[in-house]
């Protein structure tokens, strides 16, 4: 599965992050763990960690060597490490709001040398070389292929063969309806595109290459401000029990996992340890109540995962 490709396991270079927060305008945090950090420039940033913006806000992440991406406001983004050797290819989920993603294009690379990908809700976007901006919305997801080429799969169709796109490329998907493809962004796309993603910015990363500058903390997070990551995906969801299952000792947290358990089964055996470690009950000497059944799914739309071809190049 493409996703699955884009969130491997951590590699022993996780320790020393997966990239630099180089530029940042406004407010931003980080969720790492069960801690919720006060973003600066100058932060590594870690395998798992989630970036949320605030309005108005902006930042920059810078791969050494590799990829340039750019976070619009009010944006919600997660990394993991790269899901192939060598560090050409961060795997990111893009929750919501804008991206702007500079890939180094080399016509001289050989087949098969990695590139940059990452998820969304709807759509998943790899082997993206050149410049290309993404914008996911609640209910509409928008890519545009600023320079170069990337290959886009609609989740939303089961099987669906992946989009080729190439430079000035604009592919919206909008509800059920199918991919609306042009050869040129919407006028609402370009108004609302945040103002630094027009501007190109030089790398700062060598600025900060001896510097490991130490993100201040701003308290934890509650159930409430990480609810759309815990739902939106389940393979996602998986990753994400994982990260945060200490949480379920926070009574208010756990009240939000327990009331909302069928839009995240995952979390039945964390929330039910004994329920699921105990052998199955004998029915001619059991007596009395059984342990709660494990939830059934909530009844949604299927999030097809791209083919497992995608990330390959």
């Amino acid at each position: 599965m493409a996703l699955a490709t884009i969130w491997a396991p951590a590699t022993a270079r996780a320790a020393d992050g997966v990239a630099t927060i180089t530029v940042l305008e406004g407010n931003a945090w980080i969720l790492r763990g069960t801690a919720k950090l006060i973003a600066a420039e100058g932060v590594r940033l870690r395998p798992d960690d989630i970036v949320e913006t605030a309005p108005s806000a902006f930042a920059r992440l810078e791969f050494a060597p590799g990829p340039v991406v750019d976070v619009g406001a009010a944006t919600r983004l997660m990394l993991a490490p790269a899901g192939a050797p060598g560090p050409g290819r961060p795997g990111m989920y893009l929750l919501a709001g804008w991206l702007k993603l500079t890939s180094p294009r080399d016509p001289a690379a050989p087949a098969g040398s990695p590139a940059s990908a990452f998820a969304s809700p709807r759509m998943d976007l790899a082997g993206i070389k050149g410049v290309t901006l993404a914008q996911v919305g609640a209910d509409d997801s928008m890519v545009f292929i600023e320079s170069g080429e990337a290959r886009l799969v609609d989740r939303r169709a089961r099987a669906a063969a992946p989009l080729v796109l190439q430079s000035g490329d604009y592919v919206e998907l909008r509800g059920a309806k199918e991919s609306d493809r042009a050869q040129r962004p919407s006028a609402a796309f370009l108004s609302s595109m945040p103002v630094p993603f027009r501007d190109s910015l030089p790398p700062r990363a060598a600025e900060f290459a001896e510097r490991n500058v130490a993100p201040r903390e701003a308290g934890t997070f509650g159930y409430k401000d990480v609810q759309a990551w815990l739902t939106v995906d389940r393979l996602l969801g998986r990753r994400l029990v994982r990260l945060w299952a200490p949480k379920a000792s926070d009574p208010a947290f756990r009240a939000g996992l327990t009331t909302n358990l069928a839009a995240h089964p995952e979390w039945f055996p964390i929330l039910y340890p004994d329920c699921c470690n105990a052998p199955p009950p004998n029915p001619a000497t059991t007596t009395g109540h059984s342990p709660p059944p494990a939830p059934e799914p909530q009844q949604a739309p299927p999030r097809p995962a791209a083919p497992a071809t995608l990330p390959s190049d």
